[in-house]
């Protein structure tokens, strides 16, 4: 239940890594009266993919892996129903988690973003290739309450320790290209 008001979630994954055994996401909506305007829609991130924006139709399921997909709720402004199940199953194994490129990886992005894009592993670099994506969820979802500025200096503090590792930050920086790339060429998708 979201009583409206602007409430909203941030950027993040149902799985954010171990010991989580989600790996389904299940949301039913329950908002009969839901109409164009009233907020409180699901944006899904595909990582490195152009986003999804879902309105929360009343009986529309949306289900998703979570522990490879990014979303967020955007701020809803009338009271706004779901229920939501989570799956687990045999997620966050060592090789899912670890982030394991070969020293090729820079040499082909696209290749390197299609496998991230399909990998777990994907959750250790997205707020680094995300980064103001991440700042204004949290900005529009917590700003003003007790506590963003700690969220906010957290998510400040993994972005330098990201760019600290020179290796890591070369990646990083080509899949922030990548990203820009690709928002040209495909716009966010909407289910109505």
């Amino acid at each position: 239940h979201n009583a409206g008001r602007g409430g909203c979630f941030p950027l993040h994954y149902d799985n954010p890594g171990p010991p989580s055994s989600r790996a389904l996401t299940c949301i039913l909506y329950l908002n009969p009266d839901w109409s164009e305007g009233d907020g409180g829609e699901l944006q899904l991130i595909p990582f490195l993919r152009a986003p999804v924006r879902v309105n929360p139709r009343h009986g529309r399921l949306v289900v998703f892996l979570s522990d490879r997909v990014l979303h967020k709720v955007l701020p809803s402004e009338v009271e706004r129903f779901c229920l939501t199940i989570w799956l687990d199953g045999s997620v966050n194994s060592p090789r899912d988690t670890r982030l394991n490129l070969p020293p090729t990886a820079l040499k082909d992005i696209k290749k390197t973003a299609d496998a991230l894009h399909g990998s777990a592993s994907q959750r250790a670099l997205s707020r680094a290739v995300y980064p103001d994506e991440y700042e204004k969820s949290l900005l529009d979802c917590m700003g003003g309450v007790d506590g963003c500025a700690e969220m906010l200096e957290s998510h400040a503090a993994h972005l330098r320790a990201l760019s600290g590792n020179k290796p890591l930050k070369m990646l990083v920086d080509a899949l922030r290209k990548r990203k820009a790339e690709t928002a040209d060429a495909e716009p966010e998708m909407v289910v109505e």
